[in-house]
């Protein structure tokens, strides 16, 4: 049972992860669409991971409000993506937050096991 709900939980973190990138290919109306991720691992044994996309931004009247439950500026949108995805980081000791808003830039950290006390970055661009 532990080892099914470790199971659960990892891919519980991966769709909160995978979530921001489908949205950022979704926002990104150019015909060329890019998205940037950066992997660091920092020292307190945590790992951060940002996801930037080449798309409008993020718009500043729902800046504010982003991450609760029904915010959106899409009009086929139901506005629980970043709270579910806030929601889940945060119970698995990591935190989720708006780094910039034009480009629209997020970043996730979670807990890793045997990280490393040097910093290290890899840019996926």
């Amino acid at each position: 049972i532990v080892k099914r709900a470790a199971a659960l939980d990892q891919r519980h973190e991966l769709r909160a992860g995978a979530r921001l990138y489908v949205d950022a290919l979704r926002k990104t109306t150019q015909s060329d669409k890019r998205i940037q991720i950066n992997v660091s691992q920092l020292p307190e044994k945590m790992i951060r991971i940002c996801v930037q996309d080449n798309g409008p931004g993020i718009a500043p009247e729902i800046q504010d409000r982003l991450f609760q439950p029904f915010a959106t500026s899409k009009p086929e949108g139901m506005g629980l993506g970043l709270a579910i995805s806030r929601t889940l980081i945060e119970a698995h000791g990591g935190s989720l937050d708006l780094a910039h808003s034009h480009p629209a830039r997020f970043c996730f950290s979670l807990p890793v096991e045997n990280a490393g006390d040097e910093r290290q970055t890899k840019n996926y661009a």
